[in-house]
């Protein structure tokens, strides 16, 4: 970052206010770059009816981050500069009104974009009285105590700053029937806000005719959103599956003896069960693997008297979530018996004894799903 450096009785030189002004807004856009990436981003710009409501909405203040060149035109005494380029801010400190017309067919509606871009411009303002545009005094070498009003004594007006801003407006989509309408690409340079949506014949515009633009580009975090302790706890821990080491006592240890992990054994159990793992071990039991494994369950379990011709409905030890994929089922009370499946759901099996010499039959199963 290139800060001035200025002499005792040295000349003032134009570039002496532009140059630095400069310099900050390439540092300011080099920090929203680092933050914020060089996508086109914005914050604020909620757009709202109006109160009362009319058919209007309401843009409220906020700011659009924009990569684009350091100078497009002179500035000042400054050249143009459009081969580097840095994220610039466009700032709206006021709420804007947008006028929105419903379309003039019965039944159909129109989808209006409410988009924004950058853009920059030099304006002549005096920020202390408002008065726009300026005559600014200059130097008369001639007559040092009487200025020149405006360039030359032209008395013409000069441009005081560059400004960024956000600009918005309403983009119209083309009218349809009402449910059969289309919202509109934003236009080159251009990012969507918000959708609002009217029919014919509407006199108003309720907060149910606005919605979010899908692909809005809005920072919906903030940097502290982000980095505190609550969001933090509330994002990142699992309440539900705490892990607490029990084997190691808390002491400070200065030597250099390696690290102790001997609580990791004693913790396994809590950590398969927070990493998603289940398992009930008994005679009509299951296995449970996580879903980043796909979620598959395995299950196993035993009947007991299946009725000659008869169909028994057996529930699964536990219910797959999505899918019973194959489900397994043997005679175990003898060769003779003749044991099928016909039929199956995500939480039980139908099964049938075929063999009269075997009744009742024992069978066991094994299920797999997910």
């Amino acid at each position: 970052m290139r800060r001035p450096i200025t002499q005792i009785g040295q000349s003032i030189y134009e570039w002496l206010f532009t140059r630095p002004a400069q310099d900050n807004m390439v540092a300011l856009g080099k920090l929203s770059a680092a933050v914020l990436g060089t996508t086109t981003q914005f914050n604020g710009l909620a757009v709202s009816p109006t109160a009362p409501a009319s058919m209007q909405v309401s843009v409220a203040p906020g700011e659009i981050y924009m990569q684009t060149a350091l100078e497009q035109t002179v500035y000042g005494t400054l050249a143009a500069d459009t081969t580097h380029q840095i994220v610039k801010q466009g700032i709206s400190l006021d709420a804007t009104l947008i006028t929105i017309a419903a379309p003039g067919v019965s039944g159909q509606s129109i989808n209006y974009l409410i988009q924004a871009t950058f853009q920059e411009t030099d304006i002549s303002v005096d920020p202390t009285n408002g008065t726009s545009p300026v005559v600014l005094q200059f130097y008369n070498d001639s007559n040092p105590s009487v200025p020149y009003n405006g360039p030359n004594n032209s008395g013409q007006t000069s441009n005081t700053f560059r400004q960024g801003s956000v600009v918005l407006s309403a983009k119209a989509g083309i009218s349809a029937t009402t449910g059969s309408q289309v919202t509109p690409s934003p236009d080159s340079g251009y990012v969507g806000i918000a959708v609002v949506t009217v029919a014919n014949g509407q006199t108003s515009i309720t907060s149910g005719n606005i919605t979010a633009y899908s692909s809005a580009p809005a920072i919906s975090e903030r940097l502290g959103d982000k980095i505190s302790q609550t969001t933090g706890d509330t994002r990142y821990v699992r309440s539900a599956n705490v892990v607490t080491p029990t084997s190691d006592p808390t002491y400070a240890d200065s030597s250099v003896n390696p690290p102790s992990t001997s609580w990791v054994r004693g913790a396994m159990s809590a950590i398969a069960t927070a990493a998603g793992f289940a398992v009930n071990l008994g005679s009509n039991g299951y296995l449970k693997l996580p879903s980043w494994l796909g979620g598959v369950i395995l299950q196993w379990g035993s009947t007991s008297s299946l009725a000659v011709n008869t169909n028994t409905t057996i529930t699964l030890p536990l219910t797959f979530p999505n899918a019973n994929l194959q489900t397994i089922v043997v005679g175990s009370s003898g060769a003779a018996a003749w044991v099928t499946v016909n039929g199956k759901t995500t939480s039980n099996f139908t099964v049938t004894n075929s063999n009269s010499s075997q009744n009742p039959s024992n069978a066991a199963f094994f299920a797999i799903g997910y």
